[in-house]
């Protein structure tokens, strides 16, 4: 029988029953110890384990509900959880600054507050927190102060429980789109993530959360460097810039969309949500571009500090045939939007009465923004294309104009999905 199986007596027989190391992470039969042991693990060691074998192959979706949940951690923040997540969807809020940090990396850190980002119905949230929530206005700022892209006003709110600590939320009330500013007004990658109604996005995760290394956005200030001294004491290291001779970042090289294969996008339970009007593709197809930042390639000699930095660059495309802003940072895929934009616009406009079309309509066509636009009655007759970015997207990707400016670097997400 030896000779037959090819083991010899001596040897041990291998067991068939499943791993007691698999237990041990079994939510179901084994809390909590298997939480408390999961929340020590790091989330490349989660990714790892689910590509050991088909065991361990479901773990990071098992541990989305209790590991990475929402709702707990705004209930430090808010009494009626889903009214505050109705009224982020309704004006198009977004979470950002150390609360999605720590998110994301699951972990708390006292006397953090909630920043969020807002453009449309700031007065309504504002009212909303006072009247609903128990906040008061301590505080309104002035964006200018703090030198940050886009932003107009930081109003801090703060609200003192009688037998819990103090919470604080800054509304910061952006005159262009939020999640531009996010984007184009952080100084360092670390700090690109953010939380809408029903998504979470790092958007550059590997080396935010698996390297804990952030790499400048801005020129340093001093203002600058209490945060980088802040974050250093959280763990993090930040460079000016990916160095020579260290492995690439392929997150920071090229066009990029907040939703593509970089990115790690955390669907939300959005039980007793209001769906918001406005769509996941607005957010999800932002383009934007990581590169040097151009006052910082000069000679070395020739710079005041020896540090160079990134720069996010993106910028927005409007139509009278879309509802919504979107954002771009490629010429190519800007043209290609516009011109469709610029033919169906005419094409509408022919659709409609010759008395209700503007003066010299023809005209206006190529300029968006003029504000005549704003007293053109549009009727029911009016077709709007938001829906048909996705296609057109993936249509110039197939004409092959993004490969003058695109670099691919494999098509594996951040996390199994």
């Amino acid at each position: 029988m030896a000779e037959l199986t090819g083991r010899s007596p001596e040897e041990p027989r291998v067991s068939t029953k499943p791993s007691k190391i698999y237990d041990l992470f079994d939510l179901r039969s084994n809390y909590p110890i298997s939480a408390h042991i999961c929340r020590l693990l790091g989330i490349s060691d989660i990714i790892n384990l689910t590509r050991t074998c088909s065991q361990f192959s479901n773990l990071y979706k098992s541990l989305l509900p209790s590991q990475w949940n929402v709702n707990r951690r705004l209930a430090r923040f808010v009494k009626n959880i889903t009214g505050f997540r109705n009224q982020m969807a309704k004006s198009d809020a977004l979470i950002a600054g150390s609360f999605a940090v720590q998110f994301f990396n699951r972990v708390s850190w006292f006397n953090s507050d909630l920043d969020i980002t807002i453009r449309h119905n700031s007065e309504e949230f504002e009212q909303y927190l006072c009247r609903n929530e128990g906040y008061k206005v301590i505080r309104a700022t002035e964006g200018r102060r703090y030198n940050m892209f886009c932003v107009n006003k930081i109003r801090t709110f703060i609200r003192r429980p009688p037998n819990a600590p103090k919470t604080m939320i800054q509304l910061c009330i952006s005159t262009g789109n939020p999640v531009e500013q996010i984007l184009r007004g952080s100084y360092s990658t670390h700090v690109i993530n953010f939380i809408s109604w029903n998504k979470a996005y790092a958007v550059f995760p590997r080396p935010t959360f698996v390297k804990k290394k952030g790499y400048m956005l801005q020129e340093l200030n001093e203002h600058l460097g209490e945060h980088l001294a802040k974050y250093h004491k959280r763990g993090w290291k930040i460079q000016d810039r990916v160095w020579e001779g260290e492995n690439p970042v392929p997150a920071l090289e090229g066009l990029r969309l907040v939703g593509d294969h970089h990115t790690w996008i955390i669907q939300l339970d959005t039980t007793g949500i209001e769906i918001s009007k406005i769509p996941d593709f607005v957010l999800d197809y932002t383009q934007f571009r990581v590169e040097m930042s151009r006052n910082t390639q000069n000679d070395f000699v020739e710079r005041s500090s020896h540090l160079e930095h990134y720069h996010v660059d993106t910028w927005s495309i409007r139509g009278e045939v879309l509802r919504y802003e979107y954002l771009c940072a490629s010429h190519e895929w800007y043209d290609f939007v516009r011109d469709r934009v610029l033919r169906l616009t005419e094409l509408e406009l022919f659709k409609e009465n010759p008395s209700l079309r503007p003066h010299n309509f023809r005209d206006l066509i190529r300029n968006p923004s003029s504000p005549a636009w704003e007293n053109f009655p549009k009727t029911a007759r009016w077709t709007y294309y938001d829906e048909e970015i996705p296609t057109w997207y993936s249509q110039w990707r197939a004409l092959g104009y993004w490969k003058t400016c695109w670099k691919e670097f494999g098509r594996s997400s951040f996390v199994t999905d």
